[in-house]
């Protein structure tokens, strides 16, 4: 029996995002896939992005002001605010190409460790 892999990624957010909760589940694409959405998505007309993501948006649970269930469709996707959408399609973006998630608030971020840096020999020997 061979290996086969799951064809659902899962689209989460870190507990200090403004979407965390939402848990959205996207089929994954092929590397011709890829690259067509890819030329999609870094074009200026939005409404193409939206139709993209929608061909591959399996399911959400995000609901709307009232608690009605969203759907998880093209026609839901342009029902919803700019600025979400934009977080999403960029949440998508990272999930589908394997980008890393930036560092989680505890680490450093800029210049080296000057302790490190003291104790390299800069002399040859």
């Amino acid at each position: 029996m061979g290996f086969v892999r799951a064809n659902e990624l899962t689209i989460d957010f870190e507990p200090e995002h403004e979407l965390h909760g939402l848990e959205v589940k996207v089929r994954r694409i092929s590397v011709q896939e890829f690259i067509e959405m890819e030329e999609i998505l870094e074009g200026k007309d939005l409404l193409p992005k939206i139709d993209a993501f929608a061909k591959v948006l399996l399911s959400w649970n995000l609901e709307n002001a009232k608690g009605k269930a969203v759907p998880a469709t093209s026609a839901g996707l342009r029902s919803m605010d700019l600025q979400f959408t934009l977080m999403l399609l960029r949440a998508f973006s990272e999930v589908v190409s394997g980008v890393p998630r930036p560092l989680d608030v505890s680490s450093q971020r800029g210049g080296p460790d000057l302790a490190v840096e003291a104790s390299i020999p800069m002399e040859p020997v």
